[in-house]
Formats: structure tokens, C-alpha cells, sequence
């Protein structure tokens, strides 16, 4: 529905951040979710300084043309709108009708027709969404034999969660209430260190929250390092803090809001999830 598009941009906005370069992301520099090669299809010969200073205006005219619109978000049922618009910034337009037409039970193309939208009108929304939302995860866990699951799955989920009852709020008539980014760290923490983020910390990983980096904390980190792949050892640093959703960079969901993003306009095949969501130690 049209009335709900400012309302579902600042919901798809909490889990994009801010710029940034990551090396593992096949978008390359993004802002807001918005990648390079996107900024310069609608504004030729920017550069990574233009992207840097993207404007409020110029993120809801690309969010608008690329995604709502490419959907045709304005003639689809509450909530149904912004789960297909969430789908689509994350995992690209196409993927993201399959997924309504999957749920709707009409004929799967990935283009957006009068018999899709009105067997998505016709649907309950709150169930459509359920289901969109069930196929949108399992997608997320198949890419690169599920190593990126295993990296960013948990600030993924996060995500889709956010939008499943966001969504529901919207067809039962409720609004988004869009969610709070998560707090972010920007420092490693090790054994012996206290304070407010080693709380945070504690808080995320479901251990007693003393403030004070102590044994039951150094467990859980190494745990949670071991179950991500990573090395083991009792940091927290970056790529630990990404993957349970901590980090400035897992935020880009690609996420972003942690979430690994992997703009599906750059990925081969178009395979992947977004990932503007997230880094790695």
C-alpha cells in the first residue's frame, strides 16, 4: 500500500547502517544499503565520495524505484507490502516475488503480475508473510555451502524475525514499530576487562551480565567462536562481535542490522542473500 512506504523505508533502514568497505562483500562500498554500482545507475559518475554522502532524498528515491515500485508495493495488502520490500533490499526483486508467488500459490516467474497481486490480495497476509518469511531462511542458510550462515546467520534471522512480526503488525492493522538497532562494540574485549560493553556482551551471548570479563564469559566467547568457525581463543574482536550481531559492520545486512549483505545485483547467479550486515576475529 503506498500510505506504508515511509513507514516500511525506515524499518529497511535500521538494518542497512551506515558506509562501508568490506572485503568480503561482493557489493563493494555501500551506503545505507545503497551499493556503488546502484548510486551510479541512478547518478552516473559518482564516486565513492557521493555515495559517502548520500542524501535522505536520494536513499528513498532508489529504495523506491528499485525495490518498492519494482514490486509494486503500492498495490499489495499491508504487511504483505513490506515483507516483499524487505525481500527484495536484501535478496533482489526477482527472488523476492518468487517468494510471494510460493506463498500465494500462483505461478512461479518472478515477475510481478494482475494474477500475482491479486492472489496475494486475496490471501491472508498474515499468512503469506509467515510463509515468505520460512522460504526467505531457508535461502539464507544454502549460499556458499553455508559458511555465510554459520559467519552472519544469527544476525539474519534477527532480521527476518524483525520483519515476520513487523509484517504481522501490518496486516492485523497495527503499525511496524520499526525495531532499535542492536548496541554496537567497537573495541575487543579479552578476560579481565569490565564494564558496560562486556554486559552487552554477556547480555548476547545468555551468561550471568557481571559486567567483568570473566571465566563463564572467556567459555562462552570460545564457544561461540568454535560454533562460527572461527579461532579459537578468548577475544572478542571484530568477526566475534559481528556474528552475534555486535559489531558496527554486522549491521550491514546485507542486515545489516547484522547481516552479512551480499547485494544480490552484484552476486554471481544472483545466489546470495544481501549483506550489508557485518566482519570476522
Amino acid at each position: 500500500m503506498q500510505e506504508n512506504f515511509e513507514d516500511a523505508l525506515k524499518a529497511v533502514l535500521v538494518h542497512e547502517g551506515g558506509f562501508v568497505t568490506h572485503p568480503d562483500d561482493p557489493g563493494g562500498a555501500t551506503n545505507r544499503g545503497v551499493t556503488l554500482t546502484v548510486f551510479q545507475r541512478h547518478f552516473p559518475g559518482a564516486d565513492v565520495d557521493a555515495l559517502r554522502g548520500i542524501t535522505d532524498g536520494q536513499v528513498a528515491n532508489i529504495y523506491h524505484v528499485d525495490y518498492w515500485s519494482a514490486c509494486r508495493c503500492d498495490e499489495l495488502a499491508a504487511g504483505i507490502d513490506y515483507a516483499v520490500f524487505d525481500q527484495a533490499v536484501n535478496s533482489g526483486p526477482s527472488r523476492s516475488i518468487r517468494w510471494l508467488q510460493q506463498a500465494v500459490d500462483a505461478g512461479v516467474d518472478g515477475v510481478i503480475g494482475p494474477e500475482t497481486i491479486r492472489l496475494a490480495n486475496a490471501a491472508s497476509a498474515s499468512v503469506a508473510v509467515e510463509r515468505m518469511c520460512d522460504e526467505r531462511l531457508s535461502f539464507m542458510q544454502a549460499p556458499r555451502g553455508g559458511r555465510q550462515w554459520t559467519i552472519f546467520g544469527r544476525g539474519w534471522a534477527r532480521r527476518v524475525a524483525e520483519v515476520r512480526l513487523g509484517a504481522t503488525a501490518l496486516a492485523e492493522g497495527r503499525p511496524i514499530n520499526a525495531p532499535h538497532p542492536p548496541p554496537q562494540l567497537n573495541r575487543t574485549l579479552r578476560l579481565g576487562d569490565t564494564g558496560n560493553d562486556v554486559r552487552v556482551l554477556q547480555a548476547a551471548l545468555a551468561v550471568p551480565e557481571t559486567g567483568r570479563f570473566d571465566d563463564a564469559t572467556d567459555a562462552a566467547v570460545r564457544a561461540q567462536k568454535e560454533e562460527d568457525g572461527l579461532v579459537v581463543d578468548g577475544l572478542a574482536g571484530q568477526r566475534t562481535l559481528r556474528a552475534i550481531g555486535l559489531s558496527p559492520l554486522a549491521s550491514h545486512q546485507a542486515s545489516r542490522s547484522h547481516q552479512w549483505r551480499a547485494k544480490l545485483h552484484t552476486c554471481p547467479n544472483n545466489d546470495c542473500p544481501s549483506t550489508t550486515s557485518w566482519t570476522r576475529s
